[in-house]
């Protein structure tokens, strides 16, 4: 009857109101996104700050502090000490043929100290000589990066390199290691790992620089 006209008013209105309160919905979801995005942002960054604040490798060493390792047969026993890091933008070799290193830009050398020690013989054994790493048994941990130490210099004017080798009883050797590294290498987050024999002792370089 007459009612019915009214009726669909009060629907075509209803239906005004719904689309109309939709388009008010849509858009202040529209208007979240941004903060909305941030607030992701915002929990990834805590993420990546909670992750840094994890040690990669949580048994690491300190710094300076010493590694004890026996041969391959036993024999004769060793040390191994991660003693110094710093950074510097070049450095050249001494000798007759000097040879000048500098960074690449954006980066720099990282020079570690290594020093290792024949700690003594054992056994009844005549084999006094110890066999110690080579530079290439060493590796540097970065944010998720490795680096290889460069190939031994030889003596620099920063100091002798460490290549590694033999040593025989109570002989001790020290020398750097050079790293090339992005500039802004924070220490706090670089670890040294050394490969002797089936070990594979980590150094945090934390407090260094």
């Amino acid at each position: 009857g007459g009612g019915a006209p009214l009726n669909q008013s009060l629907m075509d209105e209803a239906l005004d109101h719904l689309t109309l309160g939709a388009e008010h919905l849509s858009g202040a979801i529209q208007g979240c996104k941004t903060p909305h995005t941030e607030s992701s942002g915002t929990g990834s960054n805590l993420m990546n700050l909670m992750a840094e604040s994890i040690p990669v490798f949580p048994d690491a060493l300190q710094i300076r502090s010493r590694f004890c390792f026996d041969d391959a047969g036993g024999a004769n026993s060793g040390s191994l000490i991660v003693s110094q890091a710093k950074t510097l933008q070049s450095f050249y070799t001494v000798g007759e043929k000097p040879q000048n290193y500098v960074a690449r830009p954006g980066e720099s050398f990282l020079l570690v100290i290594i020093r290792a020690t024949h700690l003594g013989h054992k056994g009844d054994g005549t084999n006094y000589r110890l066999q110690i790493p080579r530079e290439g048994a060493f590796t540097l941990h970065y944010t998720g990066e490795t680096y290889s130490p460069i190939s031994s210099p030889g003596p620099t004017n920063r100091g002798e390199s460490y290549s590694g080798g033999t040593l025989d009883r109570r002989e001790s050797i020290s020398g750097y290691l050079f790293f090339e590294v992005p500039e802004d290498i924070d220490l706090s987050h670089a670890y040294i790992e050394a490969s002797i024999g089936r070990s594979r002792p980590v150094w945090s370089l934390a407090g260094e620089g």
